[in-house]
């Protein structure tokens, strides 16, 4: 695809520094929908993906312009760490709250942010 070597070689190779896969996956993302807005027509689905993913991104611009295709590590916290935090609020705080219902009501929200916050797999042991 003729636009996303236009891409890689005019903001890669400008910057000499090693471009992500994703970041080439994100473009052809918006040529996709900036093709669909003038055109008023998809692309076909077997030709996106298969074809242009396949082909050029994971064979052809990563072999001239040498994506990167490495992910990024996410930290993650597990059912461990979350037990040691409640251990510490309930067991070795010694901060004063008024009532008995604070200290509960502070690991109700913990517990409400930790999962909504977080992945589902990480806080299954």
């Amino acid at each position: 695809m003729l636009f996303l070597h236009w891409v890689c070689k005019t903001s890669l190779a400008k910057k000499r520094k090693k471009g992500k896969r994703k970041s080439v996956n994100q473009y052809w993302r918006d040529f996709k929908m900036l093709y669909h807005r003038v055109n008023d027509t998809f692309f076909d689905t077997n030709d996106s993906n298969e074809a242009i993913l396949s082909i050029v991104i994971n064979g052809t611009l990563e072999d001239n312009f040498g994506l990167d295709i490495t992910a990024k590590a996410k930290p993650a916290t597990g059912p461990d760490d979350l037990l040691l935090l409640f251990v510490q609020h309930w067991a070795r705080d010694k901060s004063i709250l008024p009532t008995k219902d604070d200290r509960h009501d502070i690991v109700t929200i913990m517990l409400f942010q930790s999962y909504t916050g977080g992945r589902p797999a990480e806080f299954v042991h």
